[in-house]
């Protein structure tokens, strides 16, 4: 008995450790299969069966490519992918079968066969629409290029019969149906697509119910609104609308809810959901600029006081350029507070006040400014601004070294009090503001001082006007397309009754990161030279952009520019031309980019140059360097 005891017990003990052993294989085995099954690789991919369309852009639509980690369930997705080139393309009846799948153990490779059946391609011989009656059967069918006479594109066709409907929901047909149907007159070869449309009855607002504003007044928001009871829904006014609420900058979210009053039902109750942000607001950062150098800031703000979404905001700016022998100014030190109050009046239009202090070094002279302006601007829509700036200022001009300063710093030094007027106008029809890929931006803005109704020191008057233009030229797949883009920038100013010459601050003065690259910043005008007038500005950029690799773009650019005391069109009329290449990173407010510029000619001014003027550093240098946050233009 002992015995059997004692050989019992070394039983259960090796029993145990077998066990163990095993379990401790089967978790190795269990967490060496994870990596071991991650390296196997797509081997060949043979396509069979198509004679239509190439292997090669049958391959670039895959997600399986040769050489890289196999996986099963990209199998039903490029089963899906290649489907839908095919409908694409008019072969309605194509079908893909199941992919066959050799394993090569020793390899630990994947070898898949495509069997293609393409059938018949299609051609769009027309399009029609039935039953509807509130807008014309051609401008519908015209919301999207589809081209008749071409292979049938499915896709296409879809996209179109969205637009149909998006087009009735802006009008209030909220109940709009639209069927497609396809009728083969006499083979399959040839299709007619007629779009059935039930137009249903036109949607107007019922009563317009808000939550979740806790400290906003309902009042408020009801300003922001473009839908009214009684009214109309739009989808395109709610969209709006929301736009409007964001735009107030206390909202962090909004949504809206539509309950009907039955089944096709004409009236609609709006249910608006809003989640409130911070109404305060403390900050301070610094950063390093092309033009500032060194830079920091310091605000604070409020920006709902009484509940009725009216903002205080104070901000300190100061900047310190010690990189540059020569930069556009060495420090510059301002404060502002601003009291802004958005729909004013019961009105789309936003008023703002702001008082301002700032002090500027430039190269030959000082400047102190003190000034309180009123700023009306409308609240239509970002795509489009109207604004009217009013202001009143001081300025002094000090410590001016008269042996290098302009003429003009001369002439307006001491203390000067000028009243200005200044209206804006902006129309962006770019498809994005941060990353536009096509499109046009248009910017008009004057200004005028002094005179009869504005009486002051100063007497001026100066215009501009800013074009740029984007056009996708070229896109392969769904990378980012070649872009051509260029701008055109006009501008004059000019000083009347009795002032001798207009500040240089109100001037034109060119060059730098944003305007003529290759050229420091504000480097080529009075501010900066005496050799260089500003009354005139003619000013256009080219650039050329192009995707490099996922976030990764390039840029072709040339810049060609200056500034003028008359236009003439002989040989005083010089432009100064740079070019260059540039890399950008895009990110969602705009790309990271950097410039490098190289001038393809120089200046060379009429009047008198002495050692040491900016312009003469300008000439012996070969371009520059530009960093930046955001597009050029």
């Amino acid at each position: 008995m002992a015995r059997r005891d004692i050989n019992f017990v070394p039983d259960r003990i090796n029993s145990g450790w077998i066990s163990c052993i095993q379990l401790s294989l089967l978790l190795i085995v269990l967490f060496t299969a994870a990596p071991l099954a991650a390296q196997w690789r797509v081997g060949e991919i043979r396509i069979e069966g198509n004679e239509q369309v190439g292997g090669d852009r049958l391959r670039k639509v895959l997600s399986l490519k040769r050489g890289e980690p196999y996986a099963e369930w990209m199998i039903e997705d490029d089963r899906s992918r290649l489907i839908a080139l095919y409908r694409s393309r008019g072969f309605l009846q194509a079908e893909v079968d199941e992919f066959a799948k050799e394993i090569d153990l020793q390899n630990q490779r994947v070898d898949v066969t495509v069997t293609i059946r393409e059938g018949k391609q299609t051609i769009l011989a027309s399009i029609q629409t039935a039953g509807n009656i509130v807008f014309a059967s051609t401008s519908l069918v015209e919301l999207v290029d589809v081209r008749t006479g071409r292979p049938l594109d499915a896709r296409q066709l879809n996209v179109l019969k969205q637009r149909i409907i998006d087009r009735y929901h802006q009008h209030g047909y909220l109940h709009v149906r639209v069927h497609d149907r396809f009728y083969f007159p006499q083979s399959e070869r040839q299709a007619e697509v007629y779009f059935d449309i039930d137009e249903g009855p036109q949607v107007y607002v019922g009563q317009i119910s808000i939550s979740g504003n806790d400290n906003i007044k309902t009042s408020v928001v009801h300003r922001a609104l473009e839908i009214r009871p009684g009214e109309t829904y739009s989808e395109e006014k709610m969209r709006r609308s929301k736009a409007n609420l964001y735009r107030i900058g206390i909202l962090n979210d909004i949504r809206h809810e539509l309950i009907f009053h039955g089944e096709d039902s004409s009236v609609v109750d709006v249910e608006i959901t809003m989640v409130e942000g911070e109404f305060r607001s403390v900050g301070v950062g610094g950063g390093l600029g092309d033009v500032d150098g060194l830079r920091g800031w310091l605000e604070w703000g409020h920006y709902n006081l009484a509940d009725r979404a009216l903002s205080l905001l104070q901000l300190t700016r100061i900047t310190y350029q010690p990189f540059e022998q020569t930069p556009a100014y060495e420090y510059s030190y301002s404060s502002s507070l601003t009291l802004r109050q958005p729909y004013f009046l019961n009105s789309k239009i936003e008023a703002s006040t702001t008082g301002l202090f700032e002090k500027v070094s430039y190269s030959h002279h000082d400047e102190e400014k003190l000034a309180v302006n009123i700023l009306l601007r409308n609240m239509i829509t970002q795509r489009r601004e109207l604004s009217l700036l009013l202001e009143l200022n001081q300025r002094n001009i000090f410590n001016v070294d008269t042996s290098t300063a302009d003429q003009s710093t001369v002439d307006n030094r001491g203390n000067n009090i000028t009243n200005l007027i200044s209206p804006l106008a902006m129309f962006d029809l770019r498809d994005d503001r941060f990353n536009p890929q096509k499109g046009v931006l248009v910017v008009a803005r004057s200004t005028l001082a002094g005179g009869p109704l504005l009486p002051g020191s100063i007497s001026f008057y100066r215009f501009s006007i800013e074009t740029s233009y984007l056009y996708p030229v070229y896109r392969l797949g769904n990378n980012t397309p070649l872009i051509v883009a260029f701008r055109v920038k006009l501008g004059t100013v000019r000083e009347f009754g009795g002032t001798a010459s207009v500040p240089p601050t109100e001037a034109f003065n060119i060059g730098g990161a944003k305007s003529l690259r290759g050229y420091s910043e504000l480097s080529l005008g009075p501010l900066n030279d005496r050799n260089v007038p500003g009354n005139v500005l003619v000013e256009s950029n080219f650039e050329l952009r192009f995707p490099v690799w996922s976030s990764f773009g390039g840029v072709l650019f040339l810049d060609a520019a200056n500034v003028f005391d008359e236009l003439h069109f002989d040989d005083r009329f010089r432009l100064l031309t740079t070019a260059g290449i540039g890399a950008r990173y895009h990110t969602p407010i705009g790309p990271l980019r950097i410039d490098f510029a190289f001038k393809l000619n120089n200046f060379r001014s009429s009047r008198v140059e002495r050692a040491g003027d900016q312009i003469e550093e300008e000439r012996d240098s070969w371009g520059r360097i530009h960093f930046g946050i955001g597009h050029a233009f």
